[in-house]
């Protein structure tokens, strides 16, 4: 009596449920770029799309598996460490040269002048509708001084504050 294997599929099943290429009856073949291809078969666009891959299997870009997480958080931390390395480097000198130094002299800041409220009143000018609305209500009663008295007042404060400072 000869032993019958019974076959319940035509071809071996596989993870993806693909028909493998007629060499992989015995379940080993492959699965081709023809094979993934081969159901798009006379849609618009086939032309291009099989060129492309034909072009790129013959230039067998072959893409390798990612790293582990543990390998490429060392990678990552060392290319971290150059980066930051060549970061630090540029101001070694600098450091060494303030270490060095008896004193530490920082940048000299501009001289500001001293501003008054008044200056700043003078130069106010309303922007916004709320603004507006507040300085002519301000003239409408007096309480608001022109620009002309106000650049007077100034002159007199600047003159006063010369004199005081001698």
């Amino acid at each position: 009596m000869d032993h019958v294997e019974l076959l319940s599929e035509a071809f071996p099943e596989s993870e993806f449920n693909i028909n493998p290429t007629p060499n992989a009856s015995d379940g080993q073949g492959l699965i081709t770029v023809e094979d993934l291809i081969a159901p798009l078969q006379g849609t618009t666009g086939f032309g291009s799309l099989r060129k492309r891959m034909h072009q790129l299997d013959k230039k067998g870009s072959i893409v390798n598996a990612p790293l582990s997480k543990a390998v490429q958080e060392r990678v990552d931390r060392k290319a971290g460490y150059e980066q930051t390395s060549e970061e630090v480097s540029k101001w070694q000198e600098i450091v060494k040269t303030n270490r060095e130094a008896p004193t530490l002299v920082f940048t000299q800041r501009p001289e500001l002048s001293a501003t008054s409220t008044a200056e700043l009143v003078s130069k106010f000018e309303p922007c916004t509708d709320l603004e507006k609305q507040v300085a002519s209500l301000l003239q409408e009663n007096g309480f608001a001084t022109s620009a002309l008295e106000q650049e007077n007042e100034l002159g007199f404060n600047k003159v006063r504050n010369c004199i005081h400072n001698t």
